[in-house]
């Protein structure tokens, strides 16, 4: 009670910082008062910080749009993540004992981070480049541990799943919103001498058509085991105008990377899970034609000669051929992180480009260790959480976490022609939701342990 006495004091001592520097400041008036909602949270429950990051997209919005949060925008992300490692300590200080899980994916990803500081020592040409292209792998990895530690129960995760779908419904309406009234985009987005039955591609707040396809295509799965199985036909109605939705944003997007991999989760989710969502995937290719002819157009043209001789030129083959050249060159330990087919490489080398593949730019950087690690890390992450699903008893439970499951599988397929992991927000949600998965195993039976506890006292009673 001390302990927690002092906390209450601080928070109010903060909280009076913040209105008193607001009287110099209003930058940092908000900053204080943030901190003094925080301290609050943490009090309370820390695990309610996990929201903030869930609502990533909405967040990143607001902090790149609004001018007063503009200078937290790369920031506040990492700052987050500080604070619910600080609130998860101070409640294990508190409680006197340890809420931190463990899983079998922690030592692999521990291993890969050694890895990648092994490769950061011994192969940076240019220690600021590689620091900042090393972030890339080791930093966003970490959010695995905050979706392990933080989960409370199982019903926090089914409310952060149903969250996450309103957040990608409201995504979903803007960015169809901008394909009726024809947002403005740059033309480089499109072949513009051969592309001109394209007229936008939307982008809703995420601001990059590709990646908004890759969240979309991540996301479907996460709808499909609502509209398949709710019982409650007002609640099933509502999700089926969501996963409509979603999809007709999906293809107003024109990421062609997307709608494959969008194509890869609908087949196995049909395959491994529901036999229904095949009869989806083929009402979706006859209404294609007939709604929107443009994404069958933009279909044809990938397949076509033309557009071989265009990649083949300018395009992913060549810079696939580059990255395998300099790979070639360079097999064992790369040329060093950031110095290559990323952003990183694009801000600070001259002549850089993306290369439109994140394996393919990770070995170059990495080299066949660095990459071979990596993937063997996503690989048994998968199949270890998929081992978790398995034995979850709540049949619910079960199909909403194999929609989790197979979103992010998705979006390691659309890693092989976009680099998505390269957009904190992808990589942060692909990471958070495996650590809630390996998570729930342990917190089914937390909730299982309180429910017959309940069972017994009212028996008792």
């Amino acid at each position: 009670m001390v302990e927690k006495k002092s906390l209450y004091i601080t928070s109010f001592l903060i909280l009076t910082l913040g209105i008193l520097s607001s009287l110099f400041s209003l930058k940092i008036g908000i900053l204080a008062f943030g901190l003094f909602l925080l301290v609050l949270i943490t009090l309370e429950e820390p695990s309610k910080l996990i929201y903030g990051i869930v609502l990533y997209a909405f967040m990143d919005f607001l902090f790149r749009k609004l001018p007063i949060l503009s200078s937290f925008a790369s920031v506040w992300d990492e700052v987050l993540f500080l604070i619910i490692i600080f609130a998860l300590l101070l409640k294990s200080v508190i409680k006197n004992q340890s809420s931190l899980r463990l899983s079998p994916l922690d030592v692999y990803i521990l291993i890969f981070l050694l890895v990648c500081v092994f490769l950061l020592l011994k192969n940076s040409p240019d220690m600021r480049i590689a620091i900042e292209g090393f972030r890339v792998y080791a930093e966003y990895a970490l959010w695995f541990f905050v979706g392990l530690w933080l989960l409370k129960d199982a019903k926090q995760f089914e409310r952060i799943i149903k969250i996450f779908i309103l957040m990608m419904f409201i995504i979903s309406i803007y960015g169809i919103y901008q394909y009726i009234i024809g947002v403005e985009i740059p033309s480089s987005w499109i072949d513009s001498s051969r592309e001109t039955y394209i007229r936008t591609r939307v982008f809703s707040i995420i601001g990059s058509p590709n990646v908004l396809g890759s969240l979309l295509a991540m996301s479907i799965p996460f709808v499909l085991p609502y509209v398949l199985y709710e019982k409650n036909i007002k609640k099933r109605i509502y999700y089926a105008v969501v996963l409509i939705s979603m999809i007709a944003c999906l293809g107003f997007t024109f990421s062609r990377g997307a709608w494959l991999a969008f194509l890869f989760s609908m087949l196995l989710f049909g395959f491994f899970i529901d036999k229904r969502v095949l009869g989806i995937l083929f009402a979706i290719f006859i209404s294609v034609p007939i709604l929107a002819p443009s994404i069958v157009m933009r279909v044809l043209y990938m397949l076509s000669s033309e557009y071989a001789k265009s990649s083949a030129r300018a395009g992913r083959i060549a810079r696939w051929t580059k990255a395998y050249e300099i790979l070639m060159q360079h097999p064992l330990f790369g040329v060093g992180f950031g110095r290559f087919g990323g952003a990183v490489a694009k801000r600070n080398i001259a002549n850089a480009f993306y290369v439109d593949n994140f394996y393919l730019k990770s070995a170059v950087e990495m080299g066949i260790i660095g990459v071979g690690i990596m993937i063997l890390v996503f690989i048994v992450g998968l199949l270890l959480a998929a081992r978790t699903v398995k034995h979850l008893h709540s049949k619910e439970l079960k199909n909403i976490a194999s929609g989790v499951l197979i979103g992010l599988a998705t979006v390691l397929l659309h890693n092989i022609v976009e680099n998505i992991f390269e957009v904190p927000m992808m990589t942060t949600y692909f990471w958070l939701f495996l650590g809630f998965l390996f998570a729930l195993k342990s917190a089914e039976d937390k909730n299982r342990f309180f429910e017959q506890n309940d069972i017994y006292n009212n028996g008792g009673s």
